[in-house]
């Protein structure tokens, strides 16, 4: 085990674990029912923000639509004008 040291602990083994803990292991259905939670709310997000994805490249096709259509309208214009 080695020299002993001053403010250390030595231990064989995996040390301490949150079951011998009676605070840590009484939380640990709270922690697994958050970790649920988390897991459930990112679920979601990342359903929303790929939903969100899709708004966006629709808007971005239309837009671009729109765009080709003013030209267009511009240009009739335009050959009106010099008729």
């Amino acid at each position: 085990m080695g020299p002993e040291n001053h403010n250390r602990v030595r231990g064989y083994g995996h040390g301490v674990t949150l079951d011998m803990v009676s605070y840590a292991s009484s939380s640990s259905s709270t922690s697994n029912s958050s970790r649920r939670s988390s897991r459930s709310s990112m679920a979601l997000l990342m359903t929303e923000n790929n939903e969100l994805r899709r708004k966006d490249e629709a808007n971005a096709k239309r837009l671009a639509d729109l765009e080709v259509k003013v030209e267009q309208s511009n240009n009739r214009h335009n050959q009106l004008l010099y008729l």
